[in-house]
């Protein structure tokens, strides 16, 4: 009733006895004509940063032609969504397990970005982010927390540690992008821009080594079949269901290093699936 209440709309309850009980939810909507729906935009792949738009600070200023950003986070297999992220598009990343490694890493190579998480052992985000704030170079670093928190008294006391964004976990990959742009001041070019700007020989592009080798495949085309082709047993493929289901990025990635034994190729687009989150294919592909 009080979800209901929420939406401004009343519940009805009818109640017969030894029949049952009809519920009736009467919800004030407005009828909208299918053209005035907002389209939920097409996912854009980046593929690298557009070498005009580097401003001369970055590569002057840090002795390194391009982006250099740091990753924190005490869970290898959160480091390593980030880096696999922006490693590929010629952001050049170093990683930390703890605030106290990430700022020894901070002062010796002087990143313009942290991607920061705030709950770690030896020394916290929140403190690492104060220290690396009130130094020399860091009015020229920006500290973005990257964080499965969700009380906002948590929120509001990083901000307060100086740092200069929030991105909730679990994060849009899109969001990640949109803050370098934002505070670094650089451009990405996306798969769609390429198409319609026509940058075929890539001398826009800062980097893009790290495309996979199924660039240009339809991913959606995997079929279930080639699991059951291959005779897999059904408890693999309902651990790997499970681990997609409740986000344990750490098992999927063993029970596909499983499949990579049997059929490399497949084991790669599963994990590429993985990599760009495109888990509601990996579970039509698991469950079809």
């Amino acid at each position: 009733r009080k979800y209901v209440e929420l939406m401004g709309g009343t519940l009805f309850v009818d109640s017969t006895l030894s029949k049952g009980s009809t519920f009736t939810i009467i919800l004030p909507v407005v009828m909208v004509l299918e053209k005035d729906v907002p389209v939920k935009p097409k996912k854009r792949r980046v593929l690298g940063i557009k070498k005009s738009s580097i401003p001369s600070g970055i590569s002057e200023n840090r002795g390194q032609n391009g982006c250099k950003i740091l990753v924190v986070d005490d869970k290898e297999t959160n480091r390593d969504v980030l880096t696999r992220l922006l490693a590929p598009v010629g952001i050049v990343v170093k990683e930390a397990s703890n605030g106290k490694e990430a700022l020894d890493i901070f002062y010796e190579w002087q990143p313009q970005m942290v991607l920061m998480d705030i709950r770690m052992p030896v020394m916290d985000g929140v403190e690492a982010t104060k220290k690396i704030k009130s130094s020399k170079m860091g009015d020229k670093t920006f500290v973005i927390v990257v964080s499965a928190s969700a009380m906002e008294e948590q929120r509001i006391e990083v901000m307060a540690s100086g740092a200069d964004a929030f991105i909730r976990k679990p994060f849009q990959e899109s969001e990640i992008f949109n803050a370098i742009e934002t505070y670094l001041g650089v451009e990405f070019i996306y798969e769609l821009d390429v198409q319609d700007n026509g940058f075929k020989d890539g001398s826009e592009l800062l980097s893009n080594s790290g495309q996979s080798e199924t660039e240009g495949e339809d991913l959606s085309t995997i079929r279930a079949a080639q699991l059951q082709n291959l005779n897999l047993p059904e408890s693999l493929v309902q651990e790997m269901i499970k681990a997609v289901e409740g986000g344990y990025i750490d098992i999927l990635k063993l029970k596909i290093e499983a499949i990579s034994e049997i059929d490399s190729k497949l084991a790669r687009h599963l994990q590429e699936l993985a990599d760009n989150y495109e888990y509601e294919k990996l579970i039509y592909i698991l469950k079809t």
